[in-house]
């Protein structure tokens, strides 16, 4: 039986990718629709409204995506880190099977020393998740308030 705490959060990995690119996509449609109409899609007849979202689910899977991963690699995360890879492996099937074009990078924070953030992965076509097995390690010291 697989973990259970791994699955959801690779699970909530990919809702959060598919909702953000759904909700950006939604906003962009009725910026335009409100432009050339002067509605939005909740102003449209529900036969319409329909074909607008067809169009929209349509765009999901086709348009460029531009995607920017951030992993809490703080210390707190240490017992979460096999958890992570496996989202960041999900995330990446899911990613891989969409047809539009696709830059992603990949960042953890915090960085080392006084640094906030630290890069693991430049803009790529694909997330090189090889490469993420040595830079998924918890650092830095547990705050308290």
């Amino acid at each position: 039986m697989p973990d259970r705490p791994a699955a959801d959060i690779s699970a909530t990995a990919q809702m959060m990718t598919h909702q953000t690119m759904q909700m950006t996509l939604q906003q962009v449609v009725n910026q335009e629709l409100m432009s050339v109409m002067g509605k939005t899609t909740e102003d449209l007849p529900p036969a319409e409204r329909s074909r607008v979202m067809q169009v929209v689910a349509k765009l999901e899977e086709e348009i460029a995506l531009q995607l920017v991963v951030a992993l809490d690699m703080s210390a707190s995360m240490r017992d979460k880190i096999p958890t992570v890879r496996e989202a960041v492996r999900d995330l990446s099937l899911s990613l891989q099977v969409r047809t539009g074009s696709l830059e992603v990078a990949v960042l953890s924070f915090p960085g080392k020393g006084e640094e906030s953030t630290r890069l693991v992965q430049p803009f790529s076509n694909k997330v090189d998740v090889a490469s993420l097995e040595s830079a998924l390690v918890a650092r830095g010291g547990r705050r308290r308030g």
